[in-house]
């Protein structure tokens, strides 16, 4: 019970510091129940969405643009940091935590 509770509370300061910080929905879930070697024995996930800027993807019309690009690009920059930022504070809070991030996204020059 009191493990529950100190998730409980963990979940509403991540949820308030990653909001604050450009997320625009952050979820929680159980994987108890799915099979441990597929979770990497981690008990809990977190999901983290950032909203991408309308007008960019009003623009898209046969296919993706340059815009669309940087726009892809800032947002999974804002992603990696904020799954850092969560794993963080989870590991500050005495769990372990392990942040799922790409740091770079390969382009086709000659397109």
């Amino acid at each position: 019970m009191e493990g529950d509770i100190k998730m409980n509370c963990l979940s509403t300061e991540l949820r308030k510091c990653l909001i604050g910080k450009g997320a625009s929905i952050v979820g929680f879930a159980d994987l108890k129940d799915i099979p441990e070697d597929q979770r990497e024995s981690y008990r809990y996930g977190i999901s983290i969405a950032v909203a991408m800027n309308p007008h960019v993807i009003a623009g898209i019309e046969n296919g993706p643009t340059k815009d669309y690009y940087a726009e892809y690009t800032r947002v999974n920059e804002l992603l990696d940091n904020l799954d850092e930022y969560a794993a963080k504070i989870i590991r500050q809070r005495g769990f372990k935590a392990l942040p799922k991030v790409k740091r770079s996204i390969q382009t086709d020059k000659t397109t």
